[in-house]
C-alpha cells in the first residue's frame, strides 16, 4: 500500500501538514485534492478579521478542505476514507 503523501507547508514560521489524495468525489485520472490541517485553517484565516494577509490567501485558496490534524497519522487508504466520510 502506498504511504500517505505529506508536505509541510510553511507559514509564520511554523510548519503544517497538508497531504495530497487522488480526487475522490470527481473521479477524474490525474486529479488530486490537497487536504489540509485544521492547524493551518486557524493560522491561515479568522472568522472575524479574514486573512492576516496576502501569502495566507494564497495558501488557502490552494486547499480543498482542512481536517482534524490527528487525522494525519492515518495510513493512505484510512486518511482517504475519513476524508470521503467528513467531507461527502
Amino acid at each position: 500500500m502506498m504511504e500517505l503523501e505529506i508536505y509541510n507547508v510553511k507559514y509564520n514560521g511554523r510548519e503544517y501538514p497538508v497531504a495530497e489524495i487522488p480526487d475522490v468525489f470527481t473521479h477524474e485520472a490525474d486529479c488530486y485534492l490537497l487536504i489540509g490541517s485544521h492547524s493551518l485553517n486557524l493560522a491561515l484565516f479568522h472568522d472575524e478579521k479574514g486573512y492576516p494577509d496576502e501569502k495566507a490567501r494564497i495558501i488557502d485558496e490552494k486547499i480543498y478542505a482542512f481536517i482534524d490534524d490527528c487525522f494525519f497519522n492515518l495510513n493512505k487508504k484510512d486518511f482517504i476514507a475519513k476524508v470521503k466520510k467528513l467531507l461527502d
